[in-house]
């Protein structure tokens, strides 16, 4: 029986990621979790048939700590989520190729092009993706224009906010400075099988905590058209998603990478769109019908979230 590894186990992303692992791969996949609380703290522990307490990614042990326990534990698929982890693991990682395991994060070099927002407005200026126009430079400013400020390299939409020009009197190395776009602000769940690009829209009609709780679900030629331009320059992972806005001519204007699955991918599942299933059958190789997990909806559907409480001692 092979092996799945998760980390950052208390996220929503890995809570779809392991019910997904266990409800349609359960008797084919033996599923771990991580993460820097202990079980008790972490709903995927419920889920997981071993829950493992590992140091912070801030701390020098951690890489070697997760290195031993993908060696010990024989994991054959390991899935990070958070940037500084997907960083640390890509795809072409030496020491998980030397250990045969098969990360969902891609190469290096697109998660140095993607996951930083400075390089993302780079690489996707010279591919011919619009993104909105950064601001670098004081004088740039107008005293009377809103503008959009997040982190270089960050999680969802925490942290990002708007800004009155006049409010602002120096730019962090730290964070970007935007263009204000406009609604509608949609992220799109994507899947790359490696021979064609599949995708789903979700408009993002609430948001709490950074992931979406409301949204309206479609498909949508034009953002299609896009991910496919971005898919043949860029080596994507097998899942990841991606936001979108609208720039000041009301034409779709990319905002954010992230190369994983999101925390409202589980949103688009519901409707028929199951990414994540999909990905786990492609990296893991186990037998799995790609078109039968990605259906998209003939028409919008509206999506809403609930929580649930998980009793975990």
């Amino acid at each position: 029986m092979k092996k799945a590894l998760i980390l950052a186990g208390g996220t929503a992303t890995a809570w779809h990621i392991a019910d997904v692992i266990r409800r349609c791969y359960g008797e084919e996949l033996d599923l771990l979790v991580c993460d820097i609380n202990p079980s008790y703290l972490v709903h995927t522990s419920i889920l997981a048939d071993k829950f493992i307490r590992v140091p912070s990614i801030r701390e020098p042990e951690y890489y070697q700590t997760m290195l031993k326990i993908l060696e010990s534990e024989q994991i054959d698929v390991l899935f990070p989520l958070i940037d500084d982890d997907i960083l640390l693991f890509p795809a072409d990682n030496p020491d998980l190729k030397r250990l045969g395991v098969v990360s969902a994060a891609p190469p290096r070099k697109t998660v140095i092009a993607l996951s930083n927002k400075a390089n993302l407005q780079e690489t996707l200026s010279r591919i011919g993706v619009r993104t909105p126009k950064v601001i670098s430079s004081l004088p740039e400013i107008r005293p009377d224009r809103e503008y959009f400020i997040k982190d270089k390299v960050g999680c969802g939409s925490k942290g990002a906010h708007t800004v009155l020009g006049k409010d602002i009197s120096s730019l962090s190395g730290t964070q970007i400075l935007q263009e204000l776009c406009g609604t509608p602000e949609i992220t799109v769940d994507a899947v790359n099988d490696g021979v064609r690009i599949h995708t789903v829209c979700r408009e993002r009609i609430e948001i709490k905590l950074g992931v979406s709780t409301k949204c309206r679900v479609f498909f949508d030629e034009e953002i299609q058209e896009i991910v496919e331009k971005i898919a043949a320059s860029v080596k994507l992972p097998a899942v990841f998603c991606i936001q979108f806005m609208t720039d000041p001519d009301g034409r779709w204007s990319l905002t954010d990478f992230n190369l994983r699955s999101g925390g409202g991918s589980a949103i688009s599942a519901a409707v028929g769109f199951e990414a994540v299933r999909a990905a786990v059958g492609i990296l893991t190789g186990l037998k799995t019908d790609v078109s039968e997990c990605l259906r998209r909806p003939d028409t919008a559907r509206y999506v809403v979230r609930t929580y649930r409480e998980v009793v975990t001692q």
